[in-house]
């Protein structure tokens, strides 16, 4: 990240004491802000003046907080050092991808990354945060990104703002190893472990999405060898089969579907021609009593052990309904 416009820029500021002349300084700069609209709010919810430069942050009558500017920058900077100086989950990733090999079943590979994907899933309730499922009870109505927890621990991080205001790119983050000790007292539970968590949050992510791509390919390569070895598939066949699949999983081809594209994608890999498995989808799209005719029950049986096993489960609880 080249445009660090705040890095370094405060190295003959005080941030021992909260002071008047740093505050100016650091508005002038565009680190922090004046908050004119809620500043009679929040001053009364504190009754002493703030002895550190946590945000927002109360003095002689104003609140400051720091600004989206300078919050960004900083996240990003933390980000790019996360992902490249604290992170290399290429490492554990190619290690599960060379024990995959070992494997010769698909079947049993697939056992053993579903394994994995368990074994690698962080258990910590921030992940899912992380992940984007804005979980946190933390922010407004209960809901908090990713981003905006990030900046809630920078805006209660004083150590952390002294150094990156008062240091260049070059050492910046290595004092902040070194002065790891004093980050344990920032943010809301230690800075520096935060770290950490996101680093392994983002290694995590990393071998997470992969392994769903490696089972994604097996899936999709035991169904089409099955169906290669079997006898003729029909067009309903690959309807109900493109039902479920779409069902359970919206992305299970290479093109979209339902689309004109993903139906001779199908056409392509089983026979039948593109125009017959749409027309054959639509109608058991369209109509339920069709789809679960019992003169039909035969054809979904035999498609259910192709599919994902969330689709199997919508395919199961179907076929058992048919009288």
């Amino acid at each position: 990240m080249d445009d660090k416009k705040f890095l370094g820029i405060a190295s003959a500021c005080d941030f021992e004491n909260v002071n008047l002349s740093t505050l100016d300084f650091l508005v002038k700069k565009g680190v922090v802000k004046l908050n004119k609209s809620n500043d009679n709010f929040l001053c009364n919810l504190s009754t002493t003046e703030s002895k550190n430069y946590e945000f927002p942050l109360f003095f002689r009558g104003n609140v400051y907080e720091l600004t989206d500017d300078f919050i960004d920058e900083l996240y990003k900077m933390l980000e790019e050092f996360v992902s490249s100086a604290l992170s290399d989950p290429s490492i554990e990733l190619n290690k599960i991808l060379f024990e995959t090999q070992s494997f010769l079943d698909s079947e049993e590979r697939i056992s053993f990354l579903k394994m994995k994907f368990r074994e690698f899933h962080p258990k910590s309730g921030e992940f899912a945060l992380f992940e984007g499922n804005l979980i946190s009870s933390t922010g407004l109505n209960g809901i908090m990104t990713w981003y905006e927890y990030i900046g809630l621990n920078i805006s209660l991080s004083p150590n952390l703002l002294s150094l990156y205001l008062k240091n260049k790119p070059n050492v910046f983050m290595n004092l902040a190893y070194e002065h790891r000790n004093e980050l344990a007292y920032d943010g809301l539970c230690g800075f520096y472990e935060l770290l950490k968590e996101w680093s392994l949050f983002y290694e995590a992510n990393y071998i997470l999405n992969e392994i769903k791509n490696q089972l994604k390919k097996l899936e999709n390569s035991i169904y089409y060898d099955c169906v290669s070895n079997s006898s003729k598939i029909s067009a309903l066949e690959i309807a109900y089969y493109a039902y479920y699949q779409s069902q359970s999983k919206p992305k299970f081809l290479n093109n979209t579907f339902p689309s004109e594209a993903a139906y001779k994608e199908l056409s392509a890999i089983y026979g039948p021609h593109w125009a017959n498995i749409k027309k054959s989808y639509l109608e058991i799209f369209r109509d339920k009593d069709k789809r679960l005719k019992y003169s039909r029950k035969a054809k979904i049986k035999k498609i259910i052990p192709f599919l994902s096993n969330d689709a199997q489960d919508i395919a199961i609880k179907e076929f058992d309904s048919i009288l």
